[in-house]
Formats: structure tokens, sequence, C-alpha cells
């Protein structure tokens, strides 16, 4: 009842830490940039590794099937192949376009 009732109370400590973080030095947040960014290395290492758990396991997934047409396997691989090859792409010229214009 609390946590679906209380609104109005989370608001009101939300602003409060909002505007509490004003006096906050300026020393805390490049310490805590800092830290971020080694956490962010380590997230997208461990990103890195959980995507290539899922393409071991697709790929066990394509090697048990219980259809043996080739045709299918690699239409499914080529397909995936384009799709991700096309958004890599979009998201490439995307930031440029972001961060550079």
């Amino acid at each position: 009842m609390i946590h679906d009732g209380g609104w109005p109370l989370k608001f009101i400590l939300v602003l409060a830490i909002f505007i509490g973080f004003f006096w906050i030095d300026i020393s805390f947040f490049q310490v805590w940039g800092e830290i971020c960014r080694y956490i962010s290395v380590i997230f997208m290492i461990v990103q890195a590794l959980y995507i290539l758990a899922g393409a071991y396991t697709f790929n066990e997934y394509m090697i048990k099937s219980e259809s043996n047409d080739e045709n299918w396997k690699m239409g499914v691989l080529t397909f995936y192949s384009i799709i991700l090859t096309a958004a890599s792409f979009i998201i490439i010229v995307m930031s440029f376009i972001w961060f550079v214009g």
C-alpha cells in the first residue's frame, strides 16, 4: 500500500534529493565520473561475453535443429547477418549525425 500509494511522498523525496545535489562539491562528481568510466568498461566486457554466449547458444540450436534442410539454416544466418550489418551501419551513421552535427 505504501509503495503504490505513496506518490506524493516519493515526489517530495526525489525533489529534495535533486535540490540537495546543488550543494555537493564538484570533486564528488569528478570522482564519480572516474568510477563510472571503469565500471562502464567492465559492463562492456560483460555485454560482449553475453552476446558471445548467445551466439554459441544459437549455433548449438542451429546444429541440433530437427530440420536437415541446409537452405533453411543458411537463409536464417544470411537474414540475421544482413539485418545486423544494416543495423550497425545505421547506428554508425546516426552517431555521426547526432554527435558531430
